[in-house]
């Protein structure tokens, strides 16, 4: 493990820090694992939103609060407890603090073209939709179906706008999917996956290298092999 982060923080809250980013990172390695591995979306996306739900909340409100250290000395506390569990609104912020703090990376040749590549993605504004979602009360949509009409869209539906962003970058994988040869569709549903992986691991990414080149602050720099996708914590 990384040394603990000094700036503002006591030494118990930099132990309190160091143990959310494992948590983080746990999350997104092992959701991403069960995404590569996934067979049939019914079966397997319950698994995979509730993991990566969790662990890029957790990875995006750590970036922001090391950010806001860096920037004030304190840690934004009252800021990242309005966000709730707003991915889409934890990411603007995140993707706002790259943007801003793009001059503070120390070799912007690594930051700029992670930054373009996540941004000309178009996987990922649908599966942080989907994450929003489920962790904001969507994992509760057909339970409430029994008692009244759900405030959130079916996690299943958001999963097939995601598919459907796959399909029209690979059209060929209706006719795998659809094929009897054997073996097509077990193909065509790793190609799938592993699309989807390629668009998590571009954030998380894109994240990281942030991190490394110091755009986040000494603190998120020294910490960032605790969050690296290819790392050994990952």
């Amino acid at each position: 493990m990384t040394s603990l982060p000094g700036n503002g923080l006591t030494q118990q809250q930099g132990v309190l820090l160091a143990t959310e980013l494992q948590s983080a990172t746990n999350l997104l390695r092992d959701g991403r694992n069960t995404l590569r591995a996934m067979t049939y979306a019914s079966r397997g996306t319950d698994s995979v939103y509730a993991l990566l739900s969790l662990g890029a909340e957790k990875l995006l409100k750590v970036s922001i609060g090391l950010a806001g250290l860096e920037a004030t000395g304190e840690w934004p506390a009252k800021q990242l407890r309005a966000f709730s569990h707003g991915v889409i609104e934890l990411d603007d912020e995140v993707r706002s603090l790259m943007k801003l703090n793009a001059s503070r990376a120390e070799h912007r040749g690594y930051t700029d073209p992670a930054l373009a590549a996540l941004e000309s993605d178009a996987v990922w504004p649908l599966l942080r939709e989907g994450l929003k979602n489920y962790g904001s009360g969507g994992r509760y949509h057909y339970l409430d179906w029994i008692s009244k009409e759900p405030a959130f869209d079916s996690p299943r539906g958001y999963w097939q706008s995601i598919e459907s962003e796959v399909f029209t970058q690979q059209p060929d994988l209706f006719a795998l999917f659809s094929s009897s040869k054997p073996g097509d569709s077990e193909a065509a549903r790793q190609r799938t996956n592993d699309a989807i992986v390629a668009s998590l691991n571009s954030w998380w990414g894109t994240i990281h290298t942030f991190w490394v080149q110091g755009a986040f602050g000494a603190d998120a720099r020294m910490m960032s092999s605790e969050i690296d996708p290819v790392g050994p914590f990952a």
